[in-house]
C-alpha cells in the first residue's frame, strides 16, 4: 500500500470523522448500466444513486441484481448468505482488533481495502482525482472470516465493480459515452469516428487522449493481443516488447461479451499505452501518450465508464 494513499486516507477520514453529514433518502433509477462484470450472469439489474457521507457529498451510482441482493434503506442485504450486507452510505467507524489491509482495483479505481476479520467488517476507500471520497461497507457473518474466497466479499466486489462517480461529466459520443475529467476539453469529428480529450490548461500537451475505431475486424476465435499485434505490424509498426497492463472479459446486458485489453508499448520515443475494447467484430482503440501512472489510472476510468448505443455498429459495414 502506498504511502500517499494512507496519508489520503488518514487524513480524510479524521476530519470527515467529526461531522457526519446527514444524507438525503437515496433513489433507485430503472437504468440499466451497460457495462456489468456480474458473475451470475443477471439481467435483473436496478441502479442505486446515492451520495457519499464525506465533503461535499458527491454523488455516485452502483448497480446491483435483484436476485442477489435486496435492498432497504441504503444497506444492501444478500439474498442467500444471513448476515451479508453491503453499506451504501457508510461513514467510518471506530472499528479495532486485527487488520488485514490490501488494495484491489474495481471499476477503473484503486480501492483501499481495510478487513476486520474479528468484527466480520471490510471497508472499501477510494479518493478520486477530482479529491472526491467514498467509502463503502461490506459485514459479513464472522465465521466466514477463515474462508480463502469470502463469499460475501465476493458478491460485494461484483456490486463495486460498478461504482461510477456522477459529478464527472459524461460525453454523449455518436456511437457512445463515457466520463472524462471536467477540466478537460472533447472534440469529435463525426465523420471520421475521431474523438479527441483535451487536458486542462498547463498540462502537457503529451498527456491528450484519442479515441477511434481501429480499421480491421476481429474474429470471436482471434487472440486480442495477438491479433492487436498483426494490426500494427500491417500499419508498418514493428514493436519489439508489449506489457500487458490488464485484460479481461466483460459481461453487456445484451448478452454480447466483450473483451478489454490495456497494454503499454514504445514507438519511436514515444510510450504508447492503448485500451482496446472488442464491439462486435470491431475494435475500438483509446490511446494515451505517456507512461505516466496517473494517465494509466486515467484511461482506466475511462474505459470503465464507456457505454455503447443501442445502435452501436458491430461490423465495419455498419461503420
Amino acid at each position: 500500500m502506498g504511502s500517499t494513499i494512507e496519508a489520503k486516507y488518514n487524513a480524510t477520514r479524521k476530519e470527515d470523522q467529526i461531522t457526519p453529514i446527514p444524507l438525503p433518502s437515496p433513489t433507485i433509477s430503472s437504468a440499466i448500466v451497460t457495462a456489468i462484470q456480474d458473475t451470475n450472469q443477471d439481467t435483473n439489474l436496478q441502479v442505486f444513486e446515492g451520495q457519499s457521507g464525506y465533503q461535499g457529498r458527491p454523488r455516485f451510482q452502483v448497480s446491483f441484481s435483484s436476485q442477489v441482493w435486496r435492498l432497504v434503506d441504503s444497506t444492501l442485504q444478500h439474498q442467500e448468505i444471513t448476515d451479508c450486507m453491503f453499506q451504501l452510505n457508510a461513514i467510518a467507524g471506530g472499528e479495532s482488533g486485527p487488520m488485514q489491509q490490501s488494495e484491489v482495483q474495481l471499476a477503473g479505481y484503486a480501492w483501499e481495502v481495510r478487513n476486520f476479520p474479528d468484527a466480520g467488517v471490510i471497508s472499501y476507500y477510494t479518493l478520486t482525482d477530482n479529491g472526491e471520497t467514498f467509502l463503502f461497507i461490506v459485514t459479513y457473518p464472522r465465521g466466514m472470516a477463515s474462508e480463502t474466497n469470502n463469499p460475501c466479499q465476493t458478491a460485494g466486489e461484483v456490486v463495486l465493480n460498478t461504482f461510477m462517480p456522477l459529478s464527472l461529466p459524461r460525453y454523449n459520443a455518436t456511437y457512445y459515452s463515457f466520463i472524462y475529467p471536467n477540466d478537460w476539453q472533447v472534440e469529435e469529428n463525426k465523420e471520421s469516428n475521431y474523438i479527441v480529450l483535451f487536458p486542462a490548461a498547463g498540462q502537457a500537451a503529451d498527456n491528450k487522449i484519442e479515441f477511434a475505431y481501429l480499421g480491421f475486424e476481429i474474429r470471436t476465435e482471434d487472440n486480442l493481443p495477438e491479433w492487436y499485434n498483426r494490426y500494427t505490424q500491417a500499419g508498418g509498426i514493428v514493436v519489439p516488447e508489449r506489457q500487458v497492463i490488464e485484460e479481461s472479459v466483460i459481461e453487456l446486458p445484451n448478452g454480447m461479451r466483450s473483451r478489454r485489453l490495456h497494454e503499454q508499448h514504445v514507438s519511436g520515443d514515444t510510450v504508447v499505452q492503448a485500451v482496446l475494447i472488442e464491439y462486435g467484430n470491431l475494435v475500438l482503440s483509446i490511446n494515451a501518450y505517456t507512461g505516466n501512472p496517473e494517465m494509466t489510472e486515467r484511461l482506466k476510468k475511462i474505459a470503465a465508464s464507456l457505454e455503447f448505443h443501442p445502435d452501436a455498429p458491430k461490423t465495419l459495414a455498419e461503420l
